[in-house]
């Protein structure tokens, strides 16, 4: 995946900038916002590039975990690619406030194919679910089970997208159990990072 000489400059300021209530801000007045969750929001780094900014701890963990699929993925389960949007591990940031993805489109994802019983015929009747689904659901349950990820319930039309080539992937597989244990117990926090 390329990254043009404009993406690149962006990512150099971002480097710069010493937390990551600047990092949103330069990206908020530079860049277009494309979305955002409860804890990063992500922006149009080009178009086949987006950058996801942490608002806080918890997002830096998602970020953390993103990249650590992704290399698992990217090495060792090279099949279950076909499932993950592309993560490029060396434009991300060093301390993991943000990252850099591949864009995927999010209006073309039916609904029919990933629905509010997907999660249960998983689980129940795997006949019943659409092919493409079915496949997402497979490689994001083997990784899971070797990464300790928790991704398979987020599952759904709002963290799935289309690629330039037409393939379905998630756009957003960034949730652990410790993330989730980390959020229940209150140890992580979405507040201003500074960078030492």
């Amino acid at each position: 995946m390329y990254v043009t000489k404009a993406a690149k400059a962006h990512l150099k300021a971002l480097d710069l900038l010493s937390t990551n209530t600047a990092m949103l801000k330069y990206c908020r007045d530079n860049l277009t916002r494309l979305g955002k969750g409860s804890s990063r929001e992500v922006f149009a780094l080009s178009s086949t590039l987006v950058v996801k900014v942490a608002m806080g701890g918890v997002g830096v963990k998602q970020n953390e975990n993103e990249i650590r699929v992704w290399t698992l993925v990217d090495y060792d389960y090279t099949g279950m690619k076909r499932s993950f949007a592309k993560v490029l591990t060396n434009e991300c940031h060093w301390k993991d406030f943000y990252i850099v993805m591949e864009r995927l489109e999010t209006n073309t994802v039916s609904r029919s194919i990933f629905n509010t019983k997907s999660i249960q015929q998983w689980r129940t009747d795997r006949k019943a679910l659409h092919p493409i689904a079915k496949r997402i659901f497979k490689d994001v349950q083997d990784t899971d089970d070797n990464a300790f990820t928790n991704n398979i319930a987020d599952i759904t039309p709002r963290n799935m997208g289309t690629s330039k080539s037409g393939v379905v992937k998630m756009l957003d597989y960034g949730f652990s159990t410790p993330i989730w244990h980390g959020i229940a117990k209150g140890k992580l926090k979405n507040r201003e990072l500074l960078i030492r």
